[in-house]
């Protein structure tokens, strides 16, 4: 399994079709990573630093925290795009005025105005 994730990882790294132009994005506090399923994995495994590192980090499938605000950084993930409670948790994001990175394949959220990664 271990070794199929490496290859996976290895060819998504060389991929010209994964748009990695990401601006650097600045004044967050906190970091808030949207996901169900597999892709609330990449939020499980970095809140799990928390202890390590100066910014809090955490990972959220339902609701954002009261806290989010302006200085909130929220990576919103879905490998389809469509998944209706990732969706639910960027209109929140979008509400409370938080800084926004989407990571989709497509479907809706690939069709949003924030910074994307598109991933094939």
């Amino acid at each position: 399994m271990f070794a199929d994730f490496y290859k996976e990882y290895e060819i998504a790294k060389n991929s010209k079709k994964i748009n990695k132009q990401i601006p650097e994005i600045r004044n967050f506090n906190r970091i808030v990573f949207c996901g169900v399923g597999g892709s609330g994995m990449p939020g499980e495994i970095l809140s799990s630093l928390n202890n390590t590192i100066d910014t809090p980090i955490l990972q959220t499938r339902e609701n954002l925290p009261l806290w989010a605000d302006s200085k909130t950084l929220c990576f919103i993930i879905s490998y389809s795009g469509n998944t209706k409670e990732t969706i639910e948790l960027y209109k929140q994001a979008k509400k409370k005025n938080c800084k926004i990175i989407i990571i989709a394949s497509g479907g809706q959220l690939s069709k949003k105005q924030e910074t994307k990664v598109l991933i094939p």
